[in-house]
């Protein structure tokens, strides 16, 4: 079971973090049913400075409306999560909505990178075949050189006979 402690831990090592990109934390009283909320305020605060993390499941926690407001705060300056489950808790329906549209700008945004890492790669993969065309090329004209020369060699050791 994670508490409000915990979450406070998890929250300080994620601002830090550069490798974890999911994180369930779904069905724990990280807020011991909404009298302490340092641990989730502090979770919703680091996500103002993580670019690592782009799945968070805080479904089923004890979230309170004040929490709720926090994050959907909060991930108006992150665009890495991508997915964020806050159901099953007390958020209200206008930071349900805002959180929503953050996410589906984030989905947008991933997509948009998505599409230009994959426009580099064809780039770079057409770059690199034609680098093996080359290549093939300069290895052909080598063999032919390297054929003329051998054909030279034996004529003129054919006419020294």
């Amino acid at each position: 079971e994670i508490g409000p402690r915990a979450c406070s831990a998890f929250a300080k090592s994620l601002e830090v973090n550069k490798t974890l990109t999911f994180l369930k934390l779904e069905n724990n009283p990280l807020t011991k049913g909404g009298t302490d909320t340092v641990g989730v305020v502090d979770l919703a605060r680091m996500l103002r400075v993580n670019r690592t993390l782009t799945s968070l499941n805080l479904f089923l926690t004890e979230l309170t409306p004040e929490v709720g407001q926090e994050l959907s705060q909060a991930m108006q300056e992150n665009d890495t999560v991508v997915f964020l489950d806050i159901g099953d808790n007390s958020i209200a329906q206008v930071d349900q909505k805002k959180i929503t549209d953050k996410l589906t700008d984030n989905q947008a945004i991933l997509g948009a990178q998505k599409e230009v890492a994959r426009e580099e790669r064809e780039k770079k993969d057409a770059e690199d075949e034609k680098e093996r065309e080359i290549q093939e090329e300069v290895r052909k004209a080598r063999e032919v050189r390297e054929w003329l020369e051998d054909q030279r060699r034996t004529r003129a050791e054919e006419r020294c006979k």
